[in-house]
């Protein structure tokens, strides 16, 4: 494994050395099977970690014609959770052609950046690893997962707090620490985890806000589940979403004053006042048709003659009344 990607952060003895001599004991079974044209070690161990818990992750791709056997009910050896000369393993089939050709999930792109590559006679594995891992989720991603996190706990926080509900307070922020974790890893330009990992792995990143691990404790405590704690919660996420946003704007070299998650919109809105008009096509590819119909857009956009065309008088009559605070945040940054 690479020694500079995310790594388990585990306080526990590591028994990944007589789990790979397991694994060197009954590989050949898997690879010799003619169906079989590539097998891969994924899950714990190739992310460096297994003990007692642990399954040994095999993921093994067949030919069309073999695929098609396996999952008819003729499998030539047990799938999913099984026992294998006394150790549990998790065996995994995906047909070949599939796995070149088709688009990876998060996940998928997560787990399998870690895979290591087992059995591959002709070498597909290699290029298909190449050609799906070539570009992790970076700062344009960053840009939604902190809108998440932020619409989570400033904004539909802040209803239940006015409600008097503490505990669908705590459930809506419980909903915003896997966005705020994810836009850690986003900045950081690495693959998003799957849960089960998230928290874990995100202490060894390469850069993580100032005392993350304690803070990010205060994050997911729900203490005695009063509103106080509400609060001391809320308070801890928006910290950590402060650094990790003002880390986004540090590492693009972009100086727009605006948080993050609001940067196409300061880009767009900048844009049109720059020009007055943007051909359609070139909004589309740029910014998408979507945002024409939010806000601030709506308001001061028209669409003739396949251009975008701002109305600069509309424009100059916003007013704080007229929108909503994030968007004329934007309003009044594109202003100044």
């Amino acid at each position: 494994m690479n020694p500079h990607r995310p790594r388990p952060a585990i306080d526990h003895p590591n028994d990944l050395q007589r789990l790979r001599e397991h694994l060197e004991s009954t590989r050949q079974q898997f690879e010799s099977h003619p169906d079989v044209v590539g097998v891969t070690l994924n899950g714990g161990l190739s992310r460096g970690y297994g003990d007692e818990l642990s399954e040994i992750d095999l993921t093994l791709y067949l030919t069309a014609d073999g695929y098609e056997t396996w999952t008819s009910g003729r499998a030539a050896v047990p799938t999913g959770i099984t026992v294998v000369d006394g150790q549990l393993y998790d065996i995994e089939i995906v047909q070949m052609d599939t796995f070149e050709s088709e688009p990876w999930s998060d996940t998928e792109q997560w787990d399998r950046s870690y895979a290591e590559i087992l059995y591959d006679p002709e070498g597909r594995l290699a290029t298909a690893f190449d050609e799906h891992l070539d570009s992790p989720p970076g700062l344009d991603r960053a840009e939604g997962l902190l809108f998440d996190c932020w619409w989570h706990f400033r904004l539909t926080t802040a209803c239940w707090i006015r409600r008097g509900d503490a505990v669908q307070a705590h459930h809506v922020l419980d909903n915003a620490i896997d966005p705020l974790v994810e836009s850690l890893f986003a900045v950081n330009g690495e693959y998003l985890p799957h849960e089960k990992w998230l928290v874990n792995l995100s202490r060894s990143l390469d850069w993580r806000p100032d005392d993350w691990g304690t803070r990010l404790q205060s994050a997911v405590a729900t203490g005695d589940g009063s509103m106080e704690a509400v609060f001391e919660r809320r308070a801890a996420i928006a910290s950590l979403w402060d650094d990790i946003d003002r880390f986004a704007r540090d590492q693009s070299g972009d100086e727009i004053p605006v948080r993050w998650m609001q940067r196409t919109f300061y880009r767009a809105l900048s844009h049109l006042v720059e020009t007055e008009r943007i051909p359609h096509e070139t909004w589309d590819a740029t910014y998408g048709n979507r945002l024409l119909s939010m806000e601030p857009f709506a308001s001061v956009v028209s669409v003739e003659d396949e251009m975008v065309t701002l109305d600069t008088t509309a424009l100059d009559a916003l007013t704080a009344e007229d929108l909503y605070e994030w968007h004329y945040q934007v309003v009044e940054a594109v202003r100044a």
